[in-house]
């Protein structure tokens, strides 16, 4: 004989799929303000009472009949709307779909009354659950619940009214207001503007919330910075407008088209989605030339982060002052004053169900479920921040000076100080004028060596990779500049008091700071020149280099088209090899980043009219989409995780080699590939 098992549920079910499975009491609102926009309403207001203290929920939408609740709303996990794709009224896509959103109201109150109306010919019903009844050591089928028709001539209008008793939480003024600028946000702006669903929060106790929403659109249109594009994942690629405004109004567009084919696969496909995004900057006294002050500044703030909204509603908690779930306050600390943080941006994120089926919420609504899906739009959507980072970054760019080659002359006039501070210091006539005067051709020559660290090599003391070239003599020189001058004022300032054999003591100590300084702008000097000139041959140094990238070419079936003349130079071999691997690293990555079944990558060689060889690299990856000044400044990069420094050192170790970087290479067109081309001028 067999035997057969059949589930049976504890009461305690509906606590769990409510109280305990909504996360917090926006969720559980925005869950009922859900099914009201299901149900094709046009308006839902939520009414806090204080005497009694309780919430009502009341929406114009199509109501329930007693068939709707027997047959859907009192079965668990039976959702009629899975029939439909879109509502019938107004054709809106089907927000919900679980069955469980209707238990949310337990997160509010313990009691609930529906009281709803499907049609004029129909009687209004009632229903009045307490919830407290629902414990874990009664059957579930036992615990019932009467509904009743009401009588017409109360006037109930077509729609459903939800009034939830015993409140779990008191709602004083700051936590509605809070509650009304989330359920603001809890439409995409551009459906909040057509006015097709309106959220409207009231409280007996506070007549004027209307006046404490906040209201950002305004200020959104004073920022510098805003992009605005799409992401198509079967052309595999985001286009994208970007805008720049400056404080007096004047805007710049420019669009780009960036290849998403190194992340997007055919087994992995998060979908097409939108998006737009606004860019502050967070220095209060900028933004005020834009017209944001400093309590505007608060609200942006309050407001900021990356959002998702999904068929026009928001998805929580994305975009939520403590989620920031493209960790790009995390990235933005590997390179400060390049990345951005996430209180300088807003964004939203613009996908539905039908572009995106894969991207499913889950069951406590708070957030989409961790799959590939979604890794992959987190990783799209860094790439747009990227690239809006790049954008903003050309802005930038005119204020960072390119790196002064005359170091030569700062050294040289340093030690001409020196030699007059070590004259003074043996002398038995010391004369005021003659501190004077090394005052003021210390200052002068202080001011230069201060401008050379700070304009010319500061912009590299911020980025972890090269900060122990730089941190330590950076901070020395200033801890000397501070010591020179404290000890020059002194002299000038106590010249007739101070005795004689203590004033040649101070400008031996004063000689002494000046030899360190001379000493470390000489070590600086060295690093950024590099090793001796020597007879260096570039197929030799060629050949070196691809050797150290055997693996990454062989890994990834990359082709190298070597064309390199066994050509001798004299020049400095390391910082050669320093250029080329720079160089060959940006191919290596942009090959891969399109769908490229022969992905190369070609070297060769040409002599110049003026007696110096060009050294080309010519890729058939993407190409460049940026202005060579751009792509040379520091800190400049469309890669997620790049630094920016690699072609901005290669210049710059170019120019000191006595050569240039060339991006303009179009009298060697036939001989290029496709992509992106760059050649190293150079010579005796």
């Amino acid at each position: 004989m067999t035997n057969f098992l059949a589930f049976s549920t504890g009461g305690n079910i509906v606590k769990l799929l409510g109280d305990q499975l909504i996360t917090n009491e926006t969720i559980a609102l925005v869950e009922l303000v859900k099914n009201s926009y299901d149900a094709d309403a046009t308006k839902v207001e939520i009414i806090f009472e204080h005497n009694p203290n309780r919430i009502i929920i009341r929406d114009n939408g199509c109501g329930m009949s007693k068939s709707d609740i027997e047959n859907g709303w009192g079965k668990i996990g039976i959702s009629t709307k899975r029939n439909y794709t879109i509502t019938p009224k107004f054709k809106r896509p089907i927000l919900g779909e679980k069955g469980v959103g209707r238990f949310a109201s337990q997160k509010l109150g313990n009691k609930l009354t529906i009281n709803t109306r499907h049609s004029e010919n129909s009687f209004p019903i009632q229903v009045c659950i307490d919830w407290n009844l629902f414990s874990l050591d009664r059957d579930l089928s036992s615990i019932k619940f009467p509904f009743k028709q009401i009588n017409k001539s109360l006037k109930f209008k077509i729609g459903t009214e939800l009034i939830i008793d015993d409140l779990s939480t008191y709602w004083d003024k700051k936590k509605i207001i809070n509650i009304n600028n989330n359920l603001q946000n809890l439409l995409h702006p551009k459906d909040k503007e057509l006015g097709l669903f309106k959220i409207e929060i009231l409280a007996s106790k506070y007549p004027n919330l209307e006046d404490e929403i906040i209201k950002v659109e305004d200020l959104l249109k004073l920022v510098p910075f805003y992009i605005k594009g799409s992401v198509d994942t079967k052309l595999k690629d985001l286009s994208y407008d970007f805008i720049f405004q400056d404080h007096t109004g004047n805007k710049t567009k420019s669009n780009k088209i960036i290849n998403l084919n190194r992340i997007i696969s055919e087994e992995i496909n998060c979908g097409n989605f939108n998006f737009e995004i606004w860019c502050w900057e967070t220095k209060r006294r900028i933004m005020k030339k834009f017209g944001i002050d400093s309590s505007d500044m608060t609200i942006l703030e309050s407001l900021s982060g990356v959002r998702i909204y999904r068929d026009g509603f928001r998805v929580f908690s994305y975009g939520n002052p403590d989620n920031d779930w493209l960790r790009l306050d995390q990235k933005r600390y590997q390179k400060l004053g390049v990345r951005l943080s996430n209180k300088q941006i807003l964004g939203l994120l613009s996908i539905t169900k039908q572009q995106n089926p894969k991207l499913i919420d889950k069951t406590d609504r708070e957030g989409i479920v961790d799959i590939p899906e979604m890794r992959l739009l987190s990783e799209i959507s860094e790439i747009i921040i990227t690239n809006l980072e790049a954008e903003r970054q050309k802005y930038y760019t005119s204020k960072i000076k390119p790196l002064d080659t005359e170091s030569d002359s700062i050294i040289k006039n340093l030690k001409t100080i020196d030699n007059k501070v070590t004259k003074l210091s043996k002398s038995d006539n010391i004369k005021k004028e003659e501190i004077l005067e090394v005052k003021t051709e210390l200052k002068k020559a202080i001011s230069s060596v201060d401008t050379y660290f700070k304009d010319l090599v500061e912009p590299l003391y911020i980025h972890a990779s090269v900060s122990t070239v730089f941190s330590v003599p950076l901070h020395e020189i200033k801890e000397f500049i501070d010591k020179i001058y404290y000890l020059v004022k002194e002299l000038i300032n106590e010249f007739d008091k101070i005795p004689k054999k203590l004033m040649l003591n101070m400008l031996k100590e004063i000689k002494e700071h000046l030899d360190s300084m001379i000493s470390v702008v000489i070590d600086t000097n060295v690093v950024l020149k590099g090793s001796k000139i020597e007879d260096v041959s570039l197929k030799y140094i060629i050949d070196y280099v691809l050797k150290l990238y055997d693996t990454e070419l062989h890994d990834n079936k990359i082709e190298i088209i070597n064309e390199i003349d066994d050509i001798t130079i004299k020049s400095r071999k390391n910082q050669l090899v320093s250029i080329f691997m720079n160089i060959l690293n940006n191919s290596l990555y942009w090959v891969k980043c399109i769908e490229n079944p022969e992905p190369k990558i070609k070297l060769f060689t040409k002599n110049t009219s003026d007696n110096k060889v060009i050294i080309i690299f010519s890729d058939n990856g993407p190409g460049f989409i940026d202005p060579p000044e751009v792509l040379t400044s520091p800190f400049f990069s469309r890669k997620p995780n790049g630094s920016g420094l690699g072609l901005y050192l290669s210049n710059m170790l170019a120019k000191r080699l006595g050569g240039q970087l060339i991006f303009n290479l179009s009298k060697y067109e036939k001989l290029l590939l496709s992509g992106a081309s760059i050649g190293l001028e150079i010579g005796d």
